[in-house]
């Protein structure tokens, strides 16, 4: 479990602390504050012993954000080419730009950091001025350029590099090789939920770790806090669910009795049941959800974090998740008078403040029953 994070030049974090992250974390603070940077963040030194040897880790949250270069004569001959630069503080690269982000977790530290660096061909390169598509102009060789990412923690590390395209971005089409330990490779399991929520494709097979499973009963005990009367959910096949936004998933309820596409229940439906599959889908490791109330009324905040908490302390998941809502908190701050264990914790993040300010699970009880602003 991640107890603390320092963040360097990643996203809008010149430099930021976090410290006393709990089984629970609520992250608050204004827009552009930085909230979903954080959860990036802890995205990328979570997922760093994966198994995936490429850079998916960094060009899965530019994908999220549609940080693409439009195509071009210059880009790369399949797959997307994703503006590397917006990773970067400032949204600029060069040579010898770099983003690191460290992690202190309970079984130790580990670190991820990425660099722009020189290929080494073995010829002395020579140096020109390179205008990037961007916008920035760059101080940049002529020889090619790579992306370094270097990977660090108690059981060892690695290294892996992918080539620049010719417009300075990352293509997801790159192969990329990678050096570590055995121990290093094995996969973190880190779960990410958009304030859009999961797609059909991830709730479907999110739904298959669950169904005719004990945690199928968990499942639908969540979407049964905003709606008794369901009494079963199945995914059905077909192929042109996938290009529908809520298609594919169908519900059981009591009065009428006739199945009853998800869809037609409403966004909260379609939310809570992500957060209840999400949860099982990061059993021994992390989810990260973005806008964590989102389509949810504030009458079922309690009951929702409850949830949370329980199903998070049974599969031992540790939960990092971002609110605007005062809802919300007043939600959380129920849970941790009703015995959180001192497992929960809320953190403000400012705009321009090196560090969050971190409050415990009586000041976020005190702070409920008072009505302080803590947002």
């Amino acid at each position: 479990m991640i107890t603390g994070l320092v963040i360097k030049g990643y996203r809008c974090f010149e430099k930021f602390e976090i410290s006393g992250l709990g089984r629970v974390t609520l992250l608050v603070g204004k827009n552009n504050s930085g909230k979903t940077c954080l959860l990036e963040a802890a995205e990328l030194v979570a997922s760093s012993g994966d198994d995936e040897y490429d850079m998916s880790r960094l060009w899965r949250p530019l994908s999220r954000r549609g940080e693409v270069f439009p195509e071009s004569e210059n880009g790369p001959k399949s797959g997307v080419e994703f503006e590397l630069c917006h990773l970067f503080h400032g949204h600029q690269i060069k040579l010898g730009s770099a983003l690191e982000v460290t992690a202190q977790r309970t079984d130790g530290r580990r670190s991820v950091k990425c660099e722009i660096v020189r290929e080494e061909t073995g010829a002395a390169p020579t140096t020109s001025s390179r205008k990037l598509d961007n916008g920035s102009e760059s101080r940049l060789a002529a020889a090619a350029f790579v992306l370094r990412m270097t990977s660090k923690s108690p059981s060892g590390g690695g290294t892996i590099s992918c080539q620049l395209t010719a417009r300075g971005g990352l293509s997801s089409s790159s192969s990329i090789g990678y050096m570590g330990s055995v121990e290093d490779r094995e996969r973190a399991q880190v779960v990410i939920i958009t304030s859009t929520s999961l797609s059909i494709v991830e709730m479907q097979q999110y739904w298959s770790d669950v169904a005719l499973n004990p945690e199928e009963e968990l499942a639908t005990h969540a979407v049964q806090i905003l709606d008794p009367a369901i009494e079963r959910i199945a995914s059905v096949s077909s192929p042109g669910y996938r290009f529908l936004a809520r298609g594919g998933m169908v519900l059981k309820r009591k009065l009428p009795e006739q199945r009853i596409p998800i869809g037609s229940m409403g966004e909260g439906i379609w939310r809570m049941l992500a957060i209840a599959l999400s949860l099982v889908r990061a059993r021994n490791g992390m989810l990260l959800v973005d806008d964590i109330d989102t389509g949810l009324h504030h009458t079922v905040m309690s009951d929702m974090w409850r949830m949370v908490f329980e199903t998070a302390r049974q599969l031992n998941v540790q939960v990092i998740a971002t609110t605007q809502s005062s809802d919300c908190v007043r939600g959380l701050a129920e849970v941790c008078g009703q015995g959180g264990s001192g497992q929960v914790s809320l953190q403000r993040i400012e705009p321009g403040s090196a560090h969050a300010v971190s409050y415990t699970e009586k000041q976020i009880g005190v702070a409920a029953e008072r009505n302080v602003e803590v947002r």
